[in-house]
């Protein structure tokens, strides 16, 4: 017998105000009224986010729980419900500004330090990053100057990041429907790193990477009661009639709600308002190849 999960709850609700109406939404069919809320998730959700992005020298892996009186016992495959991620490469879609002024770095400088002068701009949609073009007397021929009193050097930006829980938002992930969570990591490059090139010379590297819920199969054995698994398919299927809105809503707020709901495309979080939905559904293809699990959906809160 192994343990596996059909169903993900991402935390409840443990905090709940209400104080009446507190602003007014326009949507393409009415107006919906927004009451004040906070909204705050449970501690096994946070400790499970702060667990994923620990680097800690001592972290283990969870394996799932299971009995094997033998301890060599081979499972069918059977699917799970998990978070999965991928990351790409999205260098060559940044894009360079030049500018001119004070405001040529995302890390401000100190209060010591005034400095003017050419700075570029490398974006991308929800993340950028900056620097002056020549913050070392290395560099001649652009035209710069910093006062400081104390001897402080001006700031540099090593590195930025951003997160966009919008599909729409992202470079590469715009078609996923389960989306959790997107972040675009940018770092400059080793050469300006180095002082071997000017900011303006250089070219950051940057990295989009999603989190995104999915239902993945397996095919486990134990050997010597330790657990081994291999993924040999991974599915992130939006059941298009799940996460529909509550009926529960009063009649006059159903209509505009739907408009809303409708405009934020794939979503999942919303913190402008919050509105009672059924659960999500991932769903496994029939005519997945090959697959003996009997379960052909996993559900999630």
């Amino acid at each position: 017998m192994i343990s596996h999960a059909l169903k993900i709850d991402s935390g409840h609700k443990i905090e709940w105000s209400r104080s009446g109406p507190q602003a007014f939404l326009n949507t393409t069919n009415g107006v919906l009224t927004l009451e004040s809320s906070i909204n705050r998730p449970d501690f096994g959700i946070v400790s499970s986010l702060y667990n994923g992005f620990s680097n800690s020298s001592i972290y283990r892996s969870e394996a799932a729980s299971f009995q094997c009186t033998t301890g060599n016992c081979t499972w069918a495959p059977f699917v799970s419900a998990a978070v999965c991620s991928r990351c790409e490469d999205v260098s060559g879609d940044l894009k360079s500004t030049p500018g001119y002024g004070r405001d040529g770095s995302n890390v401000p400088n100190q209060g010591n330090i005034m400095m003017t002068g050419n700075y570029t701009t490398y974006s991308l949609p929800y993340a950028n990053i900056k620097n002056f073009h020549s913050p070392f007397p290395k560099y001649t021929g652009d035209w710069w100057s910093y006062t400081t009193y104390g001897g402080s050097s001006p700031a540099r930006t090593l590195m930025t990041a951003n997160t966009t829980y919008d599909p729409r938002a992202t470079l590469k992930f715009q078609r996923m429907e389960t989306l959790l969570m997107a972040y675009l990591i940018i770092r400059a490059s080793d050469d300006w790193l180095n002082l071997k090139a000017a900011w303006n010379q250089s070219r950051p590297t940057a990295t989009e990477c999603a989190l995104y819920l999915c239902a993945n199969e397996y095919e486990t054995r134990s050997q010597g009661n330790a657990l081994q698994d291999n993924i040999t398919g991974s599915w992130a299927i939006r059941d298009p009639l799940s996460y529909q809105l509550s009926t529960s809503l009063d009649t006059q707020d159903l209509i505009p709600a739907k408009a809303w709901d409708e405009e934020q495309g794939a979503k999942l979080y919303e913190p402008i308002i919050s509105l009672g939905k059924h659960d999500l559904r991932l769903i496994i293809p029939d005519e997945t190849i090959g697959s003996q699990a009997s379960s052909r959906t996993v559900n999630v809160t």
